[in-house]
């Protein structure tokens, strides 16, 4: 995904457990993109409230949630209120109460 994004775009990802972004990093620097993917450690609700102020984000293109469910509706109340967001995606929705039709449907 990074490998075909436009030269301005960048790539963030969030990662809870700092192993698990110790690996994310070395592949993303095994594939020479460590110029468009930054990987940022920590949990998602205290992240994504730093984004704009921390990260220089103010408008994200997409934004694609895989975590715990609990932390849908709220990490995506965050996104709304610390940034434009045109797409918001969901992991596990095959699974009873995806939210179908947006966040409202939490």
């Amino acid at each position: 995904m990074a490998r075909l994004m436009p030269p301005s775009a960048r790539l963030l990802t969030i990662e809870i457990n700092p192993a698990y972004a110790a690996i994310t990093q070395q592949m993303v620097d095994f594939a020479g993109l460590q110029d468009k993917v930054t990987i940022v450690v920590g949990a998602s609700q205290d992240i994504i409230p730093q984004l704009k102020k921390k990260y220089d984000v103010d408008t994200l293109d997409m934004v694609f949630l895989d975590h715990w469910k609990d932390r849908y509706l709220p990490d995506t109340l965050l996104l709304e209120v610390s940034c434009t967001a045109a797409c918001l995606g969901w992991a596990g929705c095959c699974c009873r109460g995806c939210p179908v039709d947006g966040p409202q449907a939490l």
